[in-house]
């Protein structure tokens, strides 16, 4: 497919995971690609892989100041941004009682304040596109509560909203704005927790289709809701998940194995 010839993407988090996957697919569909990750190494290594569409920067999406000119760099480079992906985040596990106001913050800065200070700096270049997109990396734990993980719960529960918030500000300037919300994903950051063969079988049952998503998957849900074929879309939140929320019923035992599913 060529849904992206001639356009200009953004990636954040792109080194490895879901962000990956991501960069893989918009440049596999034309687009070049700037994407950033704290990951030097993986993101240098991916970038020569990929060739001269795709173009690495190596910082922390908590400095604020970095992004800005991160997103303002790659718009006067290419002369146009037409896609924003804010995909880097992180996890946070604990409970109220055990999460410490350092890592809240650190998960709200990457998770949340990352998300809302690239829209920022992004909305007048993707205005300017005629067509531009925004899509944020929510998660199903975004969508109800997690025992055990309040911090990133809480994150991800901002993106969701933020996300419809700023589908509505958006609309008048041409810009659609959508999100995904991934369940279990094979990823680095849940593979502690699909190694455990009690624990990944508990997982795999209350997922439906009974297996965990690629990066791959969650890839080519961002890469429809950025490309024209979604054109009349804006404020979604696209669940990917294997049916997962579709099986969560109120007083339904199986919810705690939901409950207890690393996302993303």
């Amino acid at each position: 497919m060529t849904r992206f010839v001639g356009r200009v993407a953004i990636v954040t988090g792109g080194a490895g995971g879901i962000g990956e996957g991501i960069v893989r697919r918009l440049l596999a569909e034309g687009a070049v690609v700037a994407f950033c990750d704290v990951d030097a190494e993986k993101g240098g290594r991916l970038a020569a892989e990929l060739g001269e569409r795709a173009e690495f920067e190596q910082f922390d999406v908590a400095d604020g100041v970095r992004l800005a000119a991160f997103i303002r760099d790659v718009a006067a480079r290419h002369g146009r941004l037409d896609i924003l992906c804010s995909n880097a985040g992180m996890s946070g596990r604990g409970t109220t009682l055990e999460t410490d106001l350092a890592q809240w913050r650190r998960v709200m800065a990457v998770d949340v304040e990352a998300v809302f200070l690239g829209a920022q700096a992004a909305i007048p270049h993707l205005e300017r596109s005629g067509r531009g997109a925004i899509v944020h990396t929510a998660s199903t734990a975004g969508l109800g509560g997690y025992a055990g993980m309040v911090a990133y719960a809480t994150a991800k529960g901002a993106v969701v909203n933020y996300t419809r918030s700023l589908a509505l500000d958006c609309a008048p300037l041409g810009i659609r704005v959508n999100g995904v919300a991934p369940g279990l994903v094979e990823t680095a950051m849940t593979g502690v927790h699909r190694s455990d063969p009690e624990r990944r079988a508990r997982m795999m049952g209350s997922i439906p289709l009974a297996r965990a998503a690629s990066p791959g998957e969650i890839a080519a849900a961002v890469a429809f809701l950025a490309s024209d074929d979604a054109s009349y879309i804006t404020g979604v939140i696209l669940p990917v998940d294997g049916g997962t929320l579709a099986a969560v019923r109120p007083g339904v035992s199986g919810n705690a194995a939901v409950r207890d599913q690393p996302c993303a």
